[in-house]
């Protein structure tokens, strides 16, 4: 079994735990969604970039199914970017608009594609994407209405067909998402009070990690020669003292 084999399947096992809680639930808590269906791509603006300062993707719109009982709970569109071959897989920055009644959750990951080894199989690859312990990939700048400001991370796992990718720009997509929300409130209050001593950050002690708490923390980053992520990752938070 390989990585991705056994990162996708421990997904799964999280997110089958999950299925139990309510599909809209908010702060330390989860939603889980089936992203299934076919769709042709086309070029759309999606939130920058900031390693590459790409501002277009290649972008699928799907249904978005409640798993329990399969009703159609939005839209997801799935944007990708950035892709590269990777021995006999691919990988890639997908943007993904979760599109809710009640508002849009926008996050940013970056999946990676396995060819199956199963030729019976209806679909060509296996696709999944984990984010980093304690980082949110939610782009909460981007998020709307009931998810504005809304920190925490997407993880998926699933299968996509490839076979008319090339030819027609058309995938078919079964994943299961899983949407964990953290309160970060305190954390990023912490952050920006320290950010402030040194001053790094000159704003108000909100708890929201936008876009002049993530400068000021890009800032200390380059200073103190940790990775420049923006985000209060586990040796950001070391360096700040933060608990």
């Amino acid at each position: 079994m390989t990585v991705l084999h056994m990162t996708i399947a421990t997904t799964f096992i999280a997110m089958a735990a999950a299925l139990l809680a309510p599909v809209m639930v908010y702060a330390d808590q989860v939603i889980v969604v089936q992203m299934k269906g076919k769709a042709a791509g086309e070029t759309r603006s999606i939130p920058s970039i900031e390693s590459t300062g790409t501002t277009e993707g290649n972008c699928f719109d799907v249904p978005m199914i409640d798993p329990k009982n399969q009703k159609q709970l939005g839209t997801a569109t799935r944007c990708f970017t950035d892709v590269q071959t990777v021995q006999d897989g691919l990988s890639l920055t997908e943007t993904t608009f979760l599109k809710f009644a009640d508002g849009t959750i926008v996050a940013r990951s970056h999946p990676t594609i396995q060819p199956i080894l199963d030729e019976s199989a209806e679909m060509t690859h296996l696709i999944g994407a984990v984010p980093t312990p304690y980082v949110t990939n939610l782009l909460v700048d981007h998020s709307t209405e009931t998810y504005k400001d809304m920190a925490g991370s997407l993880r998926y796992g699933g299968v996509v067909d490839l076979s008319r990718f090339r030819e027609n720009n058309e995938l078919t997509f079964d994943d299961l998402a899983l949407i964990t929300f953290a309160d970060i409130k305190e954390q990023v209050i912490q952050a920006q009070r320290r950010l402030q001593a040194d001053q790094f950050y000159t704003g108000a002690m909100d708890g929201i990690l936008g876009p002049n708490t993530k400068s000021a923390i890009r800032a200390y980053q380059a200073k103190h020669g940790l990775p420049k992520t923006g985000e209060l990752d586990l040796a950001t938070r070391k360096a700040l003292g933060i608990q």
